[in-house]
């Protein structure tokens, strides 16, 4: 009825199975926060990558305007410098037309 083992090997074995137990225990915590640590090293890496891409495409949008601006401006002075063109010609045009017309009285 009587246990034969003496009881400090009893003492020595429920202090042994309660390291074992905390060894476990620290060991799944650790694993939760090295896991913890990736995971918010992955939103921070990715939202890092979101801000630089939207920067991008900020960046990218203003070459593309500017580039349109500019564009616009050479087409404009074009298109101006054609109209003083046409006006100068209408102005010899009507010159000649009234040279012409007291050439003929």
């Amino acid at each position: 009825m009587f246990s034969t083992k003496p009881k400090s090997t009893i003492l020595l074995k429920d202090v042994e199975l309660e390291k074992k137990k905390e060894f476990e225990r620290r060991k799944k915590l650790r694993l939760q926060q090295v896991r913890q640590q990736s995971k918010d090293l992955a939103y921070s890496l990715r939202e890092k990558i979101r801000l630089e891409k939207c920067q991008q495409q900020n960046l990218s949008k203003q070459q593309k305007y500017k580039q349109l601006k500019r564009w616009q401006e050479e087409k404009l002075g074009e298109l101006q410098e054609i109209y003083k063109c046409s006006l100068r010609d209408v102005g010899h045009s009507h010159i000649q037309a009234a040279k012409q017309v007291s050439i003929i009285k």
